[in-house]
């Protein structure tokens, strides 16, 4: 039987257009849709029931057993609990400028035996010995190291720190890479495409990202507002793009007040990749699809990708999450909840 190809062509070549028309595509770019992924599988949630209150969580990172929260609006920025006991282990890091504290720790990364933080105030990445920070309340850090330009954020991969400049510009240099002296080594990186007709605060916003790393090879930048991934080397060279059939453009304005211009979402404007997370040799990345104006903080849809970007699965959770951490040894996603109060929620997958 002989099988008619063109309306499949005539799909396949409206949806490319569509992604080209708003600047989305080039060689680089791979367009999936969500049957790449294939039928949803549903998993269930459990509050897990630690012996003390998880106070206003914003991150966390997972070491062994230990997971290491990081709150905000708190005295002490980090708790620490064994997830296999539900045993709270204690706080560490007063906020503060004086000596061991921190101003505005926005980065928490674990690798071997190093707990890597980031005070972004002051610009300075810490290295603690982690059985050192889980065991004490006021740890001494191993090394400190002094940034030139302050980060949004960053990871320590191999010799290199890898950071997202908190005060870029719009001309290629979206990132900056230094090496563990705190000396810049370049700054690269271009934002996917640019509405000339948008202001630099518009575009700014309309491009707000996460990511995460394998501490190998590899970034997973995903944008929050338009259905876009992108894979980049630890030199911050461009690898890949993965764009959504939706083709989601960041529909965004700025309103001026007094000197300040401040930009963000409209009626129109959509959700969509949240908190990726290193998941192996998989990452996750929890995906919204809902309008900017609920404000749905809480994210029901986890996508699993490789690191190359190619569609592996994606989750239906039961119970809507942010934060998401993943454990690959023992399959468990972990995310944080403020339904009706803040706690943690576990996924076996």
């Amino acid at each position: 039987m002989k099988i008619d190809l063109m309306p499949f062509l005539l799909i396949s070549f409206i949806l490319l257009l569509s992604c080209e028309e708003r600047g989305a595509s080039d060689d680089n770019t791979l367009i999936i849709s969500d049957s790449d992924f294939g039928d949803y599988i549903k998993l269930a949630g459990e509050e897990i029931l630690f012996d003390d209150i998880v106070y206003k969580p914003f991150k966390m990172t997972l070491k062994d057993s230990i997971l290491i929260v990081y709150n905000v609006s708190t005295e002490y920025a980090y708790q620490k609990f064994n997830i296999k006991t539900n045993k709270y282990l204690g706080e560490s890091i007063l906020i503060g400028n004086g000596p061991g504290e921190m101003l505005y720790p926005n980065f928490i990364q674990s690798s071997d035996t190093n707990l890597w933080l980031y005070d972004q105030q002051k610009s300075i990445v810490s290295k603690y010995d982690i059985g050192s920070f889980i065991k004490e309340k006021h740890p001494t850090p191993l090394a400190t190291i002094t940034l030139k330009d302050r980060s949004e954020q960053l990871s320590v991969i191999g010799d290199k720190i890898f950071s997202f400049k908190l005060n870029n510009n719009l001309d290629n240099n979206r990132f900056n890479i230094f090496d563990l002296n705190g000396t810049l080594q370049s700054s690269t990186g271009s934002f996917p495409y640019i509405d000339k007709n948008k202001t630099f605060e518009e575009v700014i916003f309309g491009f707000t990202s996460d990511y995460s790393t394998n501490f190998k090879d590899r970034i997973f930048l995903s944008y929050r507002l338009i259905d876009l991934i992108e894979i980049y080397d630890v030199d911050g060279l461009l690898i890949r793009r993965i764009q959504g059939a939706d083709c989601i453009k960041p529909s965004v304005e700025a309103v001026r007040n007094e000197s300040v211009s401040v930009a963000g979402g409209t009626e129109e404007t959509r959700e969509t990749y949240f908190y990726p997370a290193n998941a192996g040799e998989e990452v996750f990345v929890t995906y919204s699809g809902e309008l900017y104006a609920d404000n749905v903080f809480h994210k029901r849809y986890i996508y699993v990708f490789d690191w190359d970007g190619n569609p592996l699965r994606r989750y239906l959770l039961d119970i809507p999450i942010y934060g998401t951490v993943v454990d690959p040894t023992n399959r468990i996603i972990y995310g944080f909840s403020d339904e009706p109060e803040c706690h943690i929620v576990k996924f076996n997958y």
